[in-house]
């Protein structure tokens, strides 16, 4: 099987992401992730958010104040991107 990773990210409908894209290893990782960045919702939200991300790779936010209309995963192919920020 060829390799592959994870990108993912949020923002509004029709822009480009105010969060992301970042890089993930796993589907699992990414969602952790997007999990930590919107700690602040409520736990219904979040439950939802886990949920829709597992099963679609993408969750619509109904609550205003998470500050972006949607989040999502995508799966890439090939290896991920090398580290070119000099860090």
């Amino acid at each position: 099987m060829a390799e592959h990773h994870y990108t993912y990210g949020s923002g509004m409908h029709g822009c480009m992401y105010d969060n992301g894209p970042h890089i993930a290893d796993s589907k699992e990782q990414a969602i952790e992730a997007l999990l930590e960045t919107f700690s602040d919702l409520d736990e219904s939200e979040l439950d939802a958010m886990s949920k829709h991300l597992v099963s679609s790779c993408y969750h619509k936010f109904i609550n205003s104040e998470a500050g972006a209309d949607y989040c999502e995963i995508t799966w890439q192919p090939g290896p991920a991107p090398e580290d070119t920020d000099g860090s």
